[in-house]
């Protein structure tokens, strides 16, 4: 069988495209934080040194050279764009290390949606605290959601996040955004004012943007 004649048999990224449907189901809408609904990273705040741990010279130019030739997903602010693999499995929290990791306690991450969008609800995506290795302490803690077309950021949500237990049927916490603050924006400015009690690293893992636009739907 030719190339031609297998790409109509199967076509191309269909199970993603299928993963991309159940998400947006368990969420009841659009999620425009997801780059493969278009959004981009376009600034943020210093990423963790995932190499900080080397104290010696010589395992530290090892791990260097390593994240140089494949950076982890750790380092990648577009890491907190990116959909969970743990979707896959049927599963509705992140997988575990599937953040980014922003340097401290504090910092934020701007981002560009794909086109003008009136924000409804945010999600905060995090993983249980019992399997996380500092249980829950890197998690996103006082946060706030700020957006705009141009000019002046004004604010979306300002919230504070808990992470989820195991017995919880929810793994991600939803926020509703007040009807006063639901104005058209398209730049995003997540501003991560404190964690539950790391001081050097916040995994950042994804939070879902929720909105309407008056354009063409979005997949």
């Amino acid at each position: 069988m030719d190339a031609m004649s297998y790409d109509k048999l199967i076509p191309k990224e269909s199970a993603f495209e299928a993963l991309r449907h159940l998400y947006r189901n368990q969420i009841a809408g659009v999620d425009w934080m997801l780059s493969v609904n278009g959004a981009e990273v376009l600034d943020h705040s210093p990423s963790f040194d995932t190499c900080s741990d080397h104290s010696w010279y010589g395992t530290w130019f090892v791990c260097a050279s390593m994240n140089v030739l494949q950076p982890p997903l750790q380092s990648q602010p577009s890491t907190a764009l990116q959909l969970s693999p743990s979707w896959t499995d049927g599963k509705s929290s992140s997988a575990l290390g599937h953040c980014w990791a922003l340097k401290g306690s504090n910092g934020f991450l701007e981002v560009k949606l794909a086109r003008p969008v009136v924000p409804k609800k945010i999600l905060v995506h995090s993983i249980p605290i019992e399997i996380s290795p500092g249980h829950g302490k890197s998690a996103i803690k006082n946060f706030a959601i700020m957006g705009r077309i141009d000019g002046q950021y004004h604010m979306v949500l300002n919230a504070t996040h808990n992470p989820s237990s195991l017995t919880s049927l929810e793994s991600n916490e939803g926020f509703e955004v007040e009807v006063e603050n639901q104005i058209m924006i398209q730049q995003v400015r997540v501003e991560v004012y404190s964690n539950h009690g790391n001081e050097y690293f916040t995994c950042f893992y994804h939070i879902a943007l929720i909105g309407e636009d008056s354009s063409a739907e979005v997949a």
